[in-house]
C-alpha cells in the first residue's frame, strides 16, 4: 500500500512542483491520498495490523502534504484537502489502540514528526495540520512526564524516610505502630 502511495505521491509532486503549468496542487495531493486512507483503515482490523496502520498513516500524512511548505506557493492549492481531517482522526485512533495494545509504544517520534509537518505548513493553515492529533499525543507526552515526575517524588520521599518499596516485615509494622 505503502509503495503505491508513494509512487502516486511522487508522480503528482511533480506535476504540482510546475502547478502554474500543470494545474495540479496539494489538494489533488490530498485527494489521491484518500484511497490509502481508506486501506490503512482496513489494514488496521487485520491481527497485528495497528501498528503497521499507523506508520502507513503517518507515511500518507507526509505524502498528502504534497509541496506545501516547499516554498512554491503556486502548488499549495485552495484549501481543500479531504484528507487531512481523515489523517487526523485516523492517527488518534489508531494511536490510542496502538498504546492499549502495545502500553510500552513511545508515541513521542510520532509526535516530534507531526509537529515539525505542522510547522511547516503553518504559513498555509491557520488551523494547523494534525492539531488535534498533535495534542492528544502532547497530551500523552506530559502524562508521562507528570507520572515520572510524581513517580520519582515519591521514590526519592520514600528512600529518605527508609521506607522503599520492599515489603514490611511484621518487625518493621510494630516498629512502626509504637
Amino acid at each position: 500500500i505503502r509503495n503505491a502511495a508513494e509512487k502516486v505521491y511522487d508522480r503528482l509532486k511533480g506535476q504540482a512542483l510546475n502547478a502554474r503549468k500543470t494545474g495540479v496542487t496539494s489538494d489533488d495531493i490530498s485527494s489521491a491520498m484518500m484511497r490509502f486512507l481508506a486501506e490503512a483503515e482496513g489494514l488496521s482490523q487485520l491481527p497485528g495490523g495497528i501498528p503497521l496502520a499507523f506508520n502507513l498513516v503517518m507515511d500518507l500524512a507526509r505524502f498528502s502534504l504534497g509541496c506545501v511548505g516547499d516554498g512554491d506557493s503556486h502548488s499549495v492549492g485552495f484549501g481543500d484537502r479531504p484528507s487531512d481531517n481523515e489523517v487526523d482522526r485516523l492517527i488518534i485512533d489508531l494511536a490510542t489502540k496502538r498504546k492499549q495494545i502495545e502500553p510500552s509504544w513511545n508515541h513521542v517520534e510520532a509526535l516530534e514528526t507531526l509537529r515539525e509537518q505542522n510547522e511547516r505548513v503553518a504559513d498555509y493553515r491557520e488551523d494547523g495540520f494534525c492539531a488535534k492529533s498533535i495534542e492528544v499525543l502532547d497530551g500523552w507526552e506530559k502524562a508521562v512526564a507528570q507520572d515520572s515526575k510524581v513517580g520519582n517524588d515519591t521514590a526519592s520521599h520514600e528512600a529518605a524516610a527508609g521506607l522503599e518499596s520492599a515489603p514490611l516485615t511484621q518487625d518493621a509494622l510494630d516498629r512502626l505502630q509504637t
